[in-house]
């Protein structure tokens, strides 16, 4: 082939993307790309720097706790990453740093004069180091800091009440999604502590779920977390339930497996079709007594229940289920009268 005409095939191929003189295969989420990044820079990047080579829109955030998250990356410095296979010294992070002085200090540190000397020494912001000590990781007592440890319960919310979207079955959960950019990019998310603990995640742990195409779904709980739990990307279970844009999905998860599914919510469904398609109800048998099982309450509270997490539109459509009852009830009635 001419030289032109090569060029015209391979900038014709949406898998393959040109850095300067090179082609590389353009596949998978913003994480992958970021690996692709910075194997071409063969240094260490910003997160900024490797956002802006991506250039498809992605939020800055989105690809550092991506790569944070991900064991192909680490980070060269506080503020740039590299590849792990590199072989290059890890800066520790906030994190490590206030853990190396509570060790050195016997195993509890005063809390001011740790912030000092980190923010000295690193130059860090007493807001982020004020924020992990706020974090699951560490107890804060009378002015003093000490590693949690296995003796240490965990105060998490366990409530599936609380968790928007999130419905418990036998097997496992179901959680509602919206498909938005973020996801349909790869992007992950936080979820309800209520949520990694119906799946088997604590915080200090991490599972795998597979999906059907074999694409694993992670779900994580760094102690040391500010946001809480995360979900990994769930792209290719958008993909697969062909969702696009807007588009509701109902995230499938069987704890005793492993593995995890999604199904696509249409706009057309309304009322109880609605009702069961996002629960996994039966719609012969109580819809309110099925509800208040699936998210933890009594059956006289699922509306405020419902309403109190963020589900208004759910709870509507319950009530809007009575409504139609009521009309159909008056309508019977007064067809008898004549």
């Amino acid at each position: 082939l001419r030289g032109d005409a090569a060029e015209a095939i391979l900038a014709s191929e949406t898998r393959l993307r040109q850095f300067g003189t090179r082609w590389v295969r353009w596949t998978g989420n913003a994480v992958d790309k970021a690996e692709i990044v910075l194997r071409l820079s063969g240094e260490p990047l910003t997160s900024d720097e490797v956002t802006d080579r991506i250039g498809e829109g992605h939020s800055k955030g989105t690809v550092q706790n991506g790569m944070s998250v991900d064991d192909r990356f680490v980070r060269a410095s506080r503020r740039t990453w590299g590849l792990r296979e590199w072989g290059i010294e890890e800066y520790s992070g906030i994190v490590e740093e206030i853990l190396e002085r509570i060790e050195r200090d016997g195993g509890s540190s005063d809390v001011r004069a740790l912030t000092n000397e980190v923010t000295t020494t690193f130059g860090v912001a007493e807001n982020s180091i004020q924020l992990y000590l706020g974090t699951l990781a560490f107890i804060v007592n009378d002015g003093r800091v000490r590693r949690r440890t296995e003796s240490d319960p965990w105060p998490i919310e366990t409530r599936l009440a609380l968790a928007r979207g999130a419905y418990g079955t036998e097997d496992g959960l179901r959680l509602r999604v919206n498909t938005t950019k973020d996801v349909l990019r790869g992007s992950g998310q936080t979820i309800h502590p209520a949520v990694a603990n119906a799946l088997g995640v604590r915080p200090g742990s991490r599972r795998e779920f597979l999906d059907d195409s074999g694409e694993v779904v992670q779900v994580g709980w760094r102690a040391w977390s500010t946001t809480g739990p995360d979900l990994g990307s769930t792209r290719s279970l958008a993909v697969q339930a062909s969702a696009t844009e807007g588009d509701e999905i109902v995230l499938v998860f069987n704890v005793h497996d492993s593995t995890v599914r999604a199904e696509r919510v249409t706009e057309s469904l309304t009322g109880t079709p609605r009702l069961t398609a996002l629960a996994a109800l039966d719609p012969g048998e109580d819809i309110e007594a099925q509800l208040a099982r699936s998210i933890g309450c009594e059956r006289g509270e699922v509306r405020s229940t419902l309403r109190n997490r963020g589900d208004g539109a759910v709870a509507d459509l319950l009530s809007s289920r009575v409504d139609e009852r009521l009309e159909a009830a008056i309508e019977t009635l007064l067809g008898e009268l004549g």
